[in-house]
């Protein structure tokens, strides 16, 4: 696979080379740029991995995140000053499990995982129960999880700061049609307040928590 950078006016544009065990099974997703540094994560099949290039795409180190389960479900991350924050969430027996951790932009491990929220799956179910927001100022995050029975959408959201601690907890019920409303991706604000628009083909409808 081929990272690439560069700037339009300048006609210059960069390639990275591929690193020996990446193939085409590789997903990444470009962080942030700290300095000169390019800051990239990539999942290379089962594997977890930090890079940092330089502005002209050359590899300056790579390290796995192996303090991150190898069948983890998904990982959200997130580049910040100074360090990486890393959610992700792994099934264990009938329970899924959500984690937060931080480490710094070559892949170290900064500090203990903190467990933020399980919930308990059946047999059958989509175990991909979780997902990330983090406001516009990067000073908190917010996990949450959408659960539609018998035309009720139920959202809960949980709210933590920079440090991982909990700030809020909220719950939300609403009234929901699959077959002719959906709901906007949803943002979170610098106030901490979670941010959604329910659409039908004759209204929209926000809505907060």
């Amino acid at each position: 696979s081929f990272l690439f950078s560069g700037v339009l006016n300048a006609q210059q544009v960069y390639f990275s080379q591929p690193v020996r065990e990446e193939d085409e099974n590789i997903n990444f997703e470009i962080l942030g740029k700290a300095d000169s540094i390019y800051v990239i994560y990539k999942k290379i099949r089962w594997k977890h991995v930090l890079s940092c290039y330089d502005r002209e795409m050359h590899l300056v180190s790579g390290r796995r995140l192996d303090f991150i389960p190898e069948k983890a479900i998904q990982v959200d991350p997130i580049m910040l000053n100074g360090y990486v924050f890393l959610v992700y969430q792994y099934q264990k027996g009938s329970t899924v499990y959500c984690m937060g951790v931080k480490s710094d932009y070559a892949g170290n491990k900064l500090s203990p995982a903190v467990l933020l929220d399980t919930t308990r799956v059946s047999q059958l179910s989509d175990n991909k129960i979780y997902s990330a927001l983090y406001s516009e100022n990067r000073k908190q995050l917010m996990i949450y999880k959408m659960h539609l029975r018998s035309g009720v959408l139920n959202i809960r959201g949980k709210l933590f700061n920079e440090s991982l601690e909990l700030i809020d907890s909220s719950r939300l019920a609403l009234s929901f049609d699959e077959r002719k409303e959906y709901i906007s991706d949803p943002v979170l604000s610098n106030d901490g307040s979670f941010r959604s628009e329910e659409h039908t083909s004759e209204l929209q409808s926000p809505y907060v928590i």
